[in-house]
């Protein structure tokens, strides 16, 4: 009867090369696709917010000088998960506005949501009249999921009416996405590819004018853009998505 054999050291250690050649050449290429996959979704998804916020606005959901003009929201307003503004309110925007991806959890939470590799923070005006730059997050000027957020004081209520600012960075740089996104009220996508400050996970984050040109006061500047640099040192472009 004939023996059977099996695989000798030699053959095992030929296939075992041939699949680590095989992953070599996979997995950073599975890499690249994905964090494409996640910018493009990103893209869309601030143009999406932004859209939303003009809408938000227009019908006055939350108005806290009671003017008939309303105010840009918080993500976790826009999305049905916090009371809008302003405090002792307990009304949640239903429908929601955007997807409840977009949660934040409000002043309990961290004032970012996740979405597609890519953690999402919105600027509104925090100003007071002896300090006109401040800007907030959800965590700043958010309530919860039954009280709205402190009224704001009235030298930032006229920004709040007219600008916004939404940043979107790689949750893990040069893993889940390799640029970082800002879109306001204007509607465009900026994009920067962080070659001088970079944005990675919680720990590291834009601040409200970082895509603003340097020097200029926040929500009141132009974006950064080709020859300019913004307040971080980067340069921002339109994404062109």
């Amino acid at each position: 009867m004939r023996k059977e054999k099996g695989f000798t050291l030699i053959e095992l250690m030929i296939v075992v090369a041939i699949i680590a050649i095989i992953a070599a050449i996979a997995i950073p290429n599975l890499l690249r696709s994905r964090m494409a996959a996640n910018e493009s979704t990103t893209v869309g998804s601030l143009k999406t917010v932004a859209t939303q916020q003009a809408i938000f606005r227009q019908q006055a959901e939350v108005d806290q000088n009671g003017n008939g003009s309303g105010e840009y929201g918080l993500l976790g307003e826009l999305a049905g998960e916090l009371a809008v503004r302003p405090t002792p309110n307990t009304r949640i925007a239903n429908p929601a506005y955007i997807s409840q991806q977009f949660r934040t959890g409000g002043n309990g939470g961290n004032g970012t949501a996740q979405k597609s590799g890519y953690l999402f923070r919105m600027f509104l005006s925090n100003a007071t009249a002896g300090a006109l730059e401040d800007a907030g997050d959800d965590q700043d000027l958010g309530g919860d999921t039954t009280t709205g957020g402190a009224v704001a004081d009235l030298a930032a209520m006229p920004m709040q009416e007219s600008s916004f600012a939404l940043y979107a960075w790689p949750a893990e740089l040069r893993s889940t996405g390799s640029r970082c996104f800002f879109i306001n009220e204007i509607g465009e996508v900026y994009a920067s590819k962080m070659t001088v400050a970079t944005y990675d996970s919680q720990a590291a984050r834009p601040g409200a004018n970082s895509a603003y040109i340097a020097g200029g006061s926040v929500f009141k500047s132009r974006i950064s853009s080709g020859a300019t640099v913004g307040n971080d040192g980067n340069q921002w472009f339109p994404s062109g998505g």
